[in-house]
């Protein structure tokens, strides 16, 4: 749930800073340039990035008192890595504000911004790749998780080198609003009874998602490259209908009020 609060503001936010400006930029690609966070103008439009700051700290002392406080080694582990998880994109967010508030103090270019969120993306997929005691549809889950971490990594590699890459940017995007949805699917797939598969409920304490027989298992997983791909449909098509309403009216000024309103002021 942590995962999916942080990260679907987040995707959402550059989808539609990235849908906006690549539709102004539909004929002069070359005019487009990624950057780690779009900043809003006034800045107390950019609320949802002090939000952040303020509660991705607390978040981590909570799921660090989770960990000390359960008995459950595979729930120890994901408490675990949610915090440390969570502490070190809470240091990516603060160092985009510093360069931004004082670029004269901390003068770090976009390129190493990138940089390190790659560098957190790549921490997060060793640490879901790292084999722990589980069974059932998690490790097909958790597969899928790791793909699109590496699609977080591809594109903020490419963007710390090229910039200009609109097809990075786009990706990233999507891929940060796909791991929101996909972490909700997550846990409410196997750390809960009601919207667990049939016969791979979780019940402490035997592993998350542990399926009671091989005919159960076969479904849950069907079912978790189904619901996959489900996700992924959902959040492509909300993305073309984004960038249709954005084409839209930048070719019918006088029918949406958002043509006239500056591409940096777009939320």
């Amino acid at each position: 749930m942590t995962a999916f609060l942080f990260l679907l503001p987040t995707g959402l936010r550059r989808l539609l800073f990235t849908t906006s400006t690549s539709s102004t930029t539909t004929h002069n690609h070359h005019l487009f340039r990624s950057e780690p966070w779009y900043f809003s103008d006034p800045r107390f439009k950019t609320l949802d990035l002090y939000s952040l700051l303020l509660f991705l700290p607390l978040a981590s002392f909570s799921e660090s008192f989770l960990f000390f406080s359960s008995s459950d080694p595979s729930l120890r582990f994901s408490f675990l890595r949610q915090s440390l998880l969570l502490l070190l994109f809470w240091l990516l967010l603060l160092l985009i504000l510093l360069r931004d508030a004082f670029p004269s103090f901390l003068p770090l270019h976009d390129s190493l911004l990138f940089l390190f969120a790659s560098f957190a993306f790549s921490i997060e997929y060793f640490l879901i790749a790292t084999p722990f005691e589980t069974s059932g549809p998690a490790p097909r889950m958790y597969h899928f998780w790791g793909n699109l971490n590496l699609v977080c990594i591809g594109s903020c590699l490419i963007l710390s080198f090229r910039p200009t890459a609109l097809f990075a940017d786009v990706a990233l995007s999507l891929g940060l609003v796909l791991k929101a949805n996909w972490a909700l699917q997550v846990g409410l797939s196997l750390y809960t009874e009601g919207f667990a598969p049939v016969g791979c409920g979780y019940r402490p304490p035997a592993p998350p998602g542990k399926c009671e027989l091989d005919e159960d298992l076969s479904r849950a997983v069907a079912l978790v490259d189904l619901l996959f791909v489900g996700h992924v449909m959902v959040v492509v098509v909300v993305f073309l209908m984004v960038f249709w309403m954005f084409g839209r009216g930048r070719s019918h000024p006088r029918s949406s009020s958002l043509s006239s309103i500056p591409m940096f002021e777009i939320e």
